[in-house]
């Protein structure tokens, strides 16, 4: 009986250590970026050729719906007031000429009066971040050869006064591999 209890303690330490094991492994792949302290892992496409042909266009958008419709092109003299616990939506749109997919980021926002703000990525993979210089907007990525991709974020005022945010760089495309 004694070596029966010492076998059946050791395959239920065993199995134990088991699921510790692919619950901890597991749990990287699920984490979204932006969130946590580490990054996700990804798996990264070779398919993929770098080049600079692709052009970013950020417009100021309002939600209608539930859906966040365009309203104008942005210039880097825009001024918006966001009152107090509210938000200012925006969509930036990457449009690839090329004949081969292409992988970016859209990083270096830049803007005046946001201290306190958070910048909150809507689509394709939702993300938050206090607002800090350069901050990223999204990051790789894949915009399929002559394809449009649009990302869909806010400024969201976390102050309890009104901030009035000046955009001194519009949003930029980064290339990577």
């Amino acid at each position: 009986m004694k070596r029966n209890k010492k076998t059946t303690f050791f395959l239920l330490g065993v199995f134990l250590l088991l699921i510790i094991a692919v619950t901890v492994s597991f749990s990287w792949f699920t984490r979204p970026n932006g969130t946590g302290n580490f990054r996700s892992m990804q798996l990264e496409a070779t398919a993929v050729i770098k080049s600079e042909n692709c052009t970013l266009e950020t417009f100021s958008a309002d939600m209608k719906n539930g859906i966040l419709v365009n309203d104008r092109v942005l210039t880097t003299a825009e001024t918006f007031k966001i009152p107090a616990g509210k938000v200012q939506y925006f969509k930036s749109v990457v449009t690839n000429s090329s004949s081969s997919n292409m992988n970016v980021s859209i990083t270096d926002l830049l803007l005046s009066g946001a201290d306190g703000a958070y910048i909150n990525n809507l689509s394709p993979l939702k993300t938050t971040g206090a607002y800090a210089d350069h901050i990223s907007i999204a990051e790789h990525i894949t915009v399929e050869a002559g394809a449009t991709k649009a990302v869909e974020w806010y400024i969201y005022n976390h102050n309890s006064t009104d901030i009035t945010v000046q955009f001194r760089t519009l949003p930029q495309i980064s290339y990577y591999d």
